[in-house]
């Protein structure tokens, strides 16, 4: 009875440990959320642990003339809060637009050694003004409270370093306790949170 016990724990720490990982970005290109897990879709407020995470995808529409503020919410992940009357659309887009957000973990990768969370917002060439707020956690990357963390953001041809834990400024505030950064940003980016 207790090897049985101990094969079933065993199997399910290794199920645990799949489920963690995700592909690897190979090489240091512009990285590309299309092939994201769509099977983790949530539209908002759905909790989400650690054990169950290796990509999600969330959604919100808003009205281009609506001066209410809405938040597209993905519980322990993300919150994005901005009005349709802030929200400057790509061109073609006129009443309504359908934010969207794809978050993956990158466990290993010549980026992000230690692992990254990875975040990107659609449709691109989205802009806002003024500035919409934006709130990244890290707590699904597993880290100790000693542990460096820094905010990344893709300029189009490499990752830039955008602000770290250590340096909580009045742009950028890091809560250690909630494990979140805090921001606006302009436009729709390519965001990254990693372990240093």
């Amino acid at each position: 009875m207790k090897k049985a016990i101990t094969v079933t724990v065993w199997s399910l720490a290794l199920g645990l440990i799949s489920m963690w990982s995700c592909s690897e970005l190979k090489s240091p290109v512009e990285p590309s959320m299309d092939n994201a897990d769509q099977s983790a879709t949530i539209q908002r407020n759905v909790k989400t642990s650690i054990a169950s995470f290796s990509s999600l995808y969330g959604e919100m529409t808003y009205d281009l003339n609506s001066s209410r503020e809405k938040r597209l919410k993905i519980k322990n992940v993300l919150v994005f809060k901005t009005s349709g009357k802030d929200i400057i659309p790509p061109e073609g887009i006129t009443d309504k637009i359908t934010i969207s957000v794809s978050v993956r973990k990158v466990n290993s990768s010549h980026d992000f050694p230690n692992g990254s969370l990875l975040f990107d917002f659609n449709p691109s060439g989205t802009s806002f003004d003024p500035p919409a707020k934006l709130e990244l956690s890290y707590r699904l990357l597993g880290c100790s409270p000693s542990e460096s963390i820094s905010l990344y953001l893709w300029n189009g041809h490499e990752w830039e370093k955008i602000s770290t834990l250590l340096e909580n400024s009045r742009d950028y505030k890091w809560n250690k306790k909630n494990q979140r950064v805090m921001f606006n940003i302009p436009h729709f980016s390519l965001w990254a949170i990693a372990k240093d």
